[in-house]
Protein backbone atom coordinates (compact mmCIF):
# COMPACT_ATOMS: atom_id res chain seq x y z
CA UNK A 1 0.00 0.00 0.00
CA UNK A 2 1.31 3.28 -1.12
CA UNK A 3 2.72 5.92 1.81
CA UNK A 4 0.40 9.17 2.29
CA UNK A 5 3.80 11.03 2.49
CA UNK A 6 4.02 9.94 -1.23
CA UNK A 7 4.37 12.44 -4.12
CA UNK A 8 1.34 12.20 -6.22
CA UNK A 9 2.05 13.14 -10.15
CA UNK A 10 0.57 15.99 -11.73
CA UNK A 11 -0.08 16.83 -15.29
CA UNK A 12 0.46 20.79 -15.66
CA UNK A 13 3.21 21.45 -13.15
CA UNK A 14 6.25 19.98 -11.35
CA UNK A 15 5.79 18.13 -8.44
CA UNK A 16 8.25 18.40 -5.50
CA UNK A 17 8.89 16.00 -2.38
CA UNK A 18 7.61 16.71 0.85
CA UNK A 19 10.03 17.47 3.48
CA UNK A 20 10.55 15.41 6.45
CA UNK A 21 8.81 18.17 8.48
CA UNK A 22 7.20 20.97 6.93
CA UNK A 23 4.87 22.52 9.47
CA UNK A 24 7.61 24.92 11.35
CA UNK A 25 4.70 26.67 12.86
CA UNK A 26 4.68 24.32 15.83
CA UNK A 27 8.24 25.01 18.03
CA UNK A 28 8.25 20.70 18.19
CA UNK A 29 8.26 20.79 14.49
CA UNK A 30 11.36 23.33 14.12
CA UNK A 31 12.84 20.75 17.00
CA UNK A 32 12.66 17.99 14.89
CA UNK A 33 13.69 19.24 11.79
CA UNK A 34 16.71 20.94 13.22
CA UNK A 35 17.73 17.74 15.01
CA UNK A 36 17.26 15.21 11.76
CA UNK A 37 19.70 18.70 10.32
CA UNK A 38 22.11 17.71 12.94
CA UNK A 39 22.03 14.18 12.65
CA UNK A 40 22.80 14.35 8.64
CA UNK A 41 25.41 17.27 8.90
CA UNK A 42 27.41 14.56 11.10
CA UNK A 43 26.78 11.43 9.22
CA UNK A 44 28.31 12.73 6.25
CA UNK A 45 30.82 15.12 7.63
CA UNK A 46 29.67 18.26 5.82
CA UNK A 47 31.04 20.75 8.92
CA UNK A 48 34.15 21.53 9.77
CA UNK A 49 35.80 22.47 13.18
CA UNK A 50 37.12 25.87 13.42
CA UNK A 51 38.78 26.56 16.75
CA UNK A 52 36.68 24.63 18.67
CA UNK A 53 33.22 25.50 16.69
CA UNK A 54 31.42 23.51 13.75
CA UNK A 55 30.95 25.42 10.52
CA UNK A 56 28.26 23.64 8.35
CA UNK A 57 29.63 23.13 4.51
CA UNK A 58 27.63 24.19 1.62
CA UNK A 59 26.33 20.80 0.82
CA UNK A 60 24.90 21.28 4.55
CA UNK A 61 22.70 23.79 3.80
CA UNK A 62 21.55 22.86 0.65
CA UNK A 63 20.51 19.49 2.73
CA UNK A 64 19.01 22.04 4.96
CA UNK A 65 17.05 23.75 2.36
CA UNK A 66 16.15 20.84 0.36
CA UNK A 67 13.88 20.16 3.92
CA UNK A 68 11.73 22.79 3.52
CA UNK A 69 11.64 22.54 -0.23
CA UNK A 70 13.94 25.80 -0.93
CA UNK A 71 16.45 25.53 -3.90
CA UNK A 72 19.14 27.97 -4.87
CA UNK A 73 19.02 29.93 -8.24
CA UNK A 74 22.17 31.53 -9.67
CA UNK A 75 21.62 35.33 -10.67
CA UNK A 76 24.66 36.98 -12.36
CA UNK A 77 28.22 36.85 -12.17
CA UNK A 78 30.18 39.94 -12.18
CA UNK A 79 33.64 40.03 -13.14
CA UNK A 80 35.30 42.57 -10.86
CA UNK A 81 39.14 42.01 -11.74
CA UNK A 82 41.62 45.16 -11.66
CA UNK A 83 44.90 44.93 -12.89
CA UNK A 84 46.64 41.90 -11.29
CA UNK A 85 43.59 41.26 -8.97
CA UNK A 86 41.06 38.77 -9.43
CA UNK A 87 37.96 39.41 -8.07
CA UNK A 88 34.40 38.09 -9.13
CA UNK A 89 30.98 38.64 -7.28
CA UNK A 90 27.67 36.34 -7.53
CA UNK A 91 24.56 36.59 -6.79
CA UNK A 92 22.10 33.65 -5.86
CA UNK A 93 18.04 33.58 -4.83
CA UNK A 94 16.30 31.23 -3.10
CA UNK A 95 13.03 29.93 -4.14
CA UNK A 96 10.48 28.17 -2.51
CA UNK A 97 9.10 25.12 -4.76
CA UNK A 98 5.97 24.88 -2.30
CA UNK A 99 4.76 28.25 -1.82
CA UNK A 100 6.28 29.42 -5.17
CA UNK A 101 7.63 32.58 -3.99
CA UNK A 102 11.03 34.13 -3.81
CA UNK A 103 12.76 34.01 0.05
CA UNK A 104 15.46 36.68 -0.61
CA UNK A 105 18.96 35.73 -1.62
CA UNK A 106 22.81 36.05 -1.24
CA UNK A 107 25.29 38.26 -2.76
CA UNK A 108 29.32 36.87 -2.05
CA UNK A 109 32.94 37.54 -3.83
CA UNK A 110 35.86 36.09 -4.14
CA UNK A 111 39.17 37.76 -4.65
CA UNK A 112 42.85 36.57 -4.97
CA UNK A 113 44.18 38.88 -2.49
CA UNK A 114 42.79 36.81 -0.09
CA UNK A 115 45.73 35.14 2.08
CA UNK A 116 44.62 31.39 1.00
CA UNK A 117 43.61 32.59 -3.14
CA UNK A 118 46.33 34.21 -3.48
CA UNK A 119 47.44 31.52 -5.86
CA UNK A 120 44.18 30.60 -7.56
CA UNK A 121 43.27 31.10 -11.54
CA UNK A 122 40.33 33.09 -12.65
CA UNK A 123 38.10 30.15 -12.95
CA UNK A 124 38.53 29.16 -9.64
CA UNK A 125 37.73 32.68 -7.94
CA UNK A 126 34.47 32.95 -9.66
CA UNK A 127 33.53 29.08 -8.77
CA UNK A 128 34.50 30.11 -4.83
CA UNK A 129 32.43 33.40 -5.43
CA UNK A 130 29.15 31.17 -6.62
CA UNK A 131 29.57 28.68 -4.23
CA UNK A 132 29.83 31.31 -1.42
CA UNK A 133 26.77 32.58 -2.43
CA UNK A 134 25.06 30.15 -2.54
CA UNK A 135 26.07 29.37 1.66
CA UNK A 136 25.00 33.13 1.96
CA UNK A 137 21.88 32.92 0.43
CA UNK A 138 20.94 29.95 2.82
CA UNK A 139 22.53 31.76 5.94
CA UNK A 140 20.42 34.86 5.13
CA UNK A 141 17.10 32.54 5.41
CA UNK A 142 17.97 29.48 7.23
CA UNK A 143 20.78 30.86 10.06
CA UNK A 144 17.92 30.12 13.20
CA UNK A 145 17.97 26.52 11.69
CA UNK A 146 21.48 26.09 11.65
CA UNK A 147 21.71 27.76 14.92
CA UNK A 148 19.32 25.41 16.30
CA UNK A 149 21.03 22.39 15.12
CA UNK A 150 24.40 23.40 17.38
CA UNK A 151 26.03 24.85 14.58
CA UNK A 152 27.84 28.43 13.59
CA UNK A 153 25.49 30.16 11.54
CA UNK A 154 28.22 31.49 9.26
CA UNK A 155 28.80 28.85 6.03
CA UNK A 156 32.44 27.10 6.44
CA UNK A 157 33.27 28.68 2.98
CA UNK A 158 33.51 32.11 4.58
CA UNK A 159 35.13 30.88 7.65
CA UNK A 160 38.42 29.65 5.91
CA UNK A 161 40.88 32.07 6.51
CA UNK A 162 39.40 33.67 9.52
CA UNK A 163 40.14 32.42 12.97
CA UNK A 164 37.52 33.94 14.75
CA UNK A 165 33.46 33.95 13.90
CA UNK A 166 33.39 37.23 15.75
CA UNK A 167 33.43 40.74 14.10
CA UNK A 168 36.98 41.39 14.20
CA UNK A 169 37.81 38.09 12.68
CA UNK A 170 41.57 38.07 11.78
CA UNK A 171 42.68 36.74 8.44
CA UNK A 172 45.07 33.65 8.80
CA UNK A 173 48.73 33.90 7.93
CA UNK A 174 50.00 32.04 5.48
CA UNK A 175 52.91 29.61 6.51
CA UNK A 176 56.24 30.85 4.38
CA UNK A 177 56.94 28.22 1.44
CA UNK A 178 60.21 26.19 2.73
CA UNK A 179 63.49 26.49 0.47
CA UNK A 180 64.05 23.13 1.37
CA UNK A 181 66.26 20.80 3.59
CA UNK A 182 66.05 18.57 6.13
CA UNK A 183 63.30 18.40 8.32
CA UNK A 184 60.82 20.47 5.43
CA UNK A 185 59.71 18.11 3.51
CA UNK A 186 55.62 17.70 4.85
CA UNK A 187 55.64 21.09 4.58
CA UNK A 188 56.56 21.44 0.87
CA UNK A 189 54.96 21.80 -2.04
CA UNK A 190 54.40 18.68 -3.72
CA UNK A 191 56.41 18.30 -6.75
CA UNK A 192 54.53 17.64 -10.83
CA UNK A 193 55.59 14.09 -10.18
CA UNK A 194 53.77 13.30 -7.06
CA UNK A 195 50.30 15.46 -7.64
CA UNK A 196 47.78 13.86 -8.82
CA UNK A 197 46.55 14.64 -12.35
CA UNK A 198 44.51 17.69 -12.71
CA UNK A 199 41.97 18.60 -15.06
CA UNK A 200 43.31 21.18 -17.53
CA UNK A 201 42.37 24.69 -17.88
CA UNK A 202 40.79 23.76 -21.34
CA UNK A 203 38.35 21.32 -19.22
CA UNK A 204 37.47 23.82 -17.13
CA UNK A 205 36.35 26.16 -19.56
CA UNK A 206 34.52 23.33 -21.24
CA UNK A 207 32.70 23.05 -18.32
CA UNK A 208 31.73 26.44 -17.24
CA UNK A 209 30.34 27.02 -21.07
CA UNK A 210 27.76 24.13 -20.62
CA UNK A 211 26.91 24.70 -17.34
CA UNK A 212 26.44 28.22 -18.68
CA UNK A 213 23.63 26.34 -21.11
CA UNK A 214 19.91 27.53 -21.27
CA UNK A 215 18.81 23.71 -21.58
CA UNK A 216 20.21 22.96 -18.16
CA UNK A 217 18.00 22.98 -15.65
CA UNK A 218 18.23 25.27 -12.47
CA UNK A 219 18.63 22.48 -9.76
CA UNK A 220 20.76 20.54 -12.34
CA UNK A 221 22.70 23.75 -12.89
CA UNK A 222 23.00 24.20 -9.48
CA UNK A 223 23.90 20.59 -7.99
CA UNK A 224 26.88 20.94 -11.17
CA UNK A 225 28.39 24.08 -9.01
CA UNK A 226 27.81 22.74 -5.93
CA UNK A 227 31.29 21.65 -5.49
CA UNK A 228 33.95 24.30 -6.97
CA UNK A 229 34.63 23.52 -10.18
CA UNK A 230 38.70 23.70 -9.69
CA UNK A 231 37.86 21.17 -7.03
CA UNK A 232 36.06 18.55 -9.30
CA UNK A 233 39.29 15.77 -9.27
CA UNK A 234 39.89 14.93 -13.08
CA UNK A 235 38.14 11.73 -13.47
CA UNK A 236 35.00 13.50 -12.56
CA UNK A 237 35.85 16.39 -15.53
CA UNK A 238 36.37 13.51 -17.92
CA UNK A 239 33.21 11.53 -17.46
CA UNK A 240 30.72 14.67 -17.23
CA UNK A 241 32.73 16.17 -20.31
CA UNK A 242 32.12 12.87 -21.98
CA UNK A 243 28.31 12.57 -20.76
CA UNK A 244 26.83 16.04 -20.84
CA UNK A 245 27.28 17.56 -24.01
CA UNK A 246 25.26 14.68 -25.38
CA UNK A 247 22.63 15.74 -22.79
CA UNK A 248 22.22 19.20 -24.52
CA UNK A 249 22.81 18.09 -27.46
CA UNK A 250 19.60 15.66 -27.19
CA UNK A 251 17.87 18.40 -25.69
CA UNK A 252 18.15 20.73 -28.80
CA UNK A 253 15.29 18.01 -30.21
CA UNK A 254 11.78 18.82 -28.13
CA UNK A 255 10.84 14.79 -29.14
CA UNK A 256 13.88 13.58 -27.88
CA UNK A 257 13.87 15.45 -24.84
CA UNK A 258 10.63 14.66 -23.94
CA UNK A 259 11.51 10.79 -24.34
CA UNK A 260 14.56 11.08 -22.13
CA UNK A 261 12.65 12.82 -19.75
CA UNK A 262 9.90 9.99 -19.83
CA UNK A 263 12.43 7.59 -19.29
CA UNK A 264 14.23 8.98 -16.90
CA UNK A 265 10.66 9.34 -14.58
CA UNK A 266 10.27 5.36 -15.60
CA UNK A 267 13.92 4.23 -14.11
CA UNK A 268 13.25 6.30 -10.78
CA UNK A 269 9.58 5.19 -10.68
CA UNK A 270 10.88 1.23 -10.80
CA UNK A 271 13.91 2.10 -8.92
CA UNK A 272 11.28 2.92 -5.96
CA UNK A 273 8.54 0.84 -6.66
CA UNK A 274 8.48 -1.05 -3.26
CA UNK A 275 8.79 1.73 -1.65
CA UNK A 276 6.11 3.52 -3.52
CA UNK A 277 3.11 0.44 -3.35
CA UNK A 278 1.59 -0.91 -6.17
CA UNK A 279 -0.75 2.30 -6.79
CA UNK A 280 1.30 4.83 -6.66
CA UNK A 281 3.95 3.46 -8.81
CA UNK A 282 1.68 2.83 -11.73
CA UNK A 283 0.48 6.79 -11.19
CA UNK A 284 3.54 7.28 -11.51
CA UNK A 285 4.59 5.37 -14.86
CA UNK A 286 1.28 6.58 -16.41
CA UNK A 287 2.79 10.36 -15.40
CA UNK A 288 6.00 9.35 -17.33
CA UNK A 289 3.87 8.07 -20.77
CA UNK A 290 2.17 11.60 -20.51
CA UNK A 291 2.77 13.38 -24.04
CA UNK A 292 1.53 16.73 -22.83
CA UNK A 293 3.73 17.05 -19.84
CA UNK A 294 7.11 19.52 -20.30
CA UNK A 295 10.23 17.57 -19.93
CA UNK A 296 11.58 20.24 -17.29
CA UNK A 297 8.66 19.04 -15.45
CA UNK A 298 9.14 15.51 -16.00
CA UNK A 299 12.98 15.72 -14.83
CA UNK A 300 12.40 17.90 -11.39
CA UNK A 301 9.70 15.19 -10.54
CA UNK A 302 12.10 12.43 -11.28
CA UNK A 303 14.26 14.29 -8.78
CA UNK A 304 11.60 15.22 -6.11
CA UNK A 305 11.11 11.53 -5.83
CA UNK A 306 14.64 10.59 -5.62
CA UNK A 307 14.97 13.45 -2.85
CA UNK A 308 11.87 11.88 -0.83
CA UNK A 309 13.47 8.50 -0.60
CA UNK A 310 17.32 9.16 -0.19
CA UNK A 311 16.78 11.95 2.32
CA UNK A 312 14.05 10.71 4.56
CA UNK A 313 15.95 9.55 7.88
CA UNK A 314 16.84 6.33 8.87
Amino acid sequence: MASESTPAPRTTKAVTAKPVVANLKAPSSSINVAQELARFIKEKNLCSNIKGKDYVQVEGWQFAGSQLGIVPIMGAVEDLSFEKELRFRATVSLYDLHNKINLGGGVAECSNTETTKRYYERYAICSMAQTRAVGKAYRNVLAWLIKAAGFEATPYEEMVDVVDAGTGATVVEEKPRPAGGPGHEKDAAPSDEDAPAQPSEAQRKQLIALIASPLLDDEERSTLLAVPVDSRPLDWMEKTLAKLPAVLKERENPKKALAAAQNQLRQVATKYAAQLGEQEHKRWMLRADSLTAKPEELRAESRALVAHFTLQPA
